[in-house]
């Protein structure tokens, strides 16, 4: 009987006895990021945030940009690891972990990292300049990436070094 079950969550929250936990090393408010675990750590990257300026009039929207990078062991104290990455993060920039590294790729533009601090581009990627990057993914030790060529649509799988994946055009019925 699902007319007896409250649905008013607030109402089961004691609020006398929450503790919001601050630390002084910690990022600053922001959307559109990364967030991922990685080496047993927590992990923020990029983005961004709005604020209100009176720079150029009485309020108006400012956008801010983040290309850093943080890490946390505990998700209360936070370290910087990189102030600036050598790419933009934000919504189309997609992540993922293979082969003990930190993946992104936003349309051709593959780099990596092994800290989140030193990061390396892939230059051995066989995307051609009219693919389009669709999505990716890691799963059993490989990495899937899906791309697009006109209306043909590809996989790429490797095991072991994105230097060796296959390329198989999928077929759609």
């Amino acid at each position: 009987n699902w007319d007896n079950i409250s649905l008013d969550f607030k109402n089961d929250l004691d609020y006398e006895n929450i503790t919001i936990l601050e630390s002084e090393n910690r990022f600053s408010a922001r959307f559109n990021h990364k967030a991922f675990r990685f080496k047993g750590k927590y992990w923020i990257m990029g983005g961004k945030d709005h604020i209100l300026s009176t720079d150029y009039g009485p309020y108006v929207k400012k956008t801010i940009k983040y290309n850093d990078i943080w890490s946390s062991t505990d998700l209360i104290n936070w370290e910087k690891v990189a102030d600036k990455l050598p790419f933009y993060v934000n919504e189309n920039r997609i992540l993922v972990i293979f082969n003990d590294k930190i993946w992104t790729i936003k349309f051709d533009k593959i780099w990596h990292s092994l800290n989140g601090k030193e990061w390396l581009k892939f230059d051995k990627w066989g995307f051609s300049k009219n693919e389009k990057l669709i999505n990716l993914f890691s799963e059993n030790n490989k990495i899937h990436i899906f791309t697009k060529i006109e209306e043909k649509y590809f996989h790429y799988q490797a095991e072991t070094d994105l230097k060796l994946c296959k390329k198989v055009e999928l077929e759609y019925d």
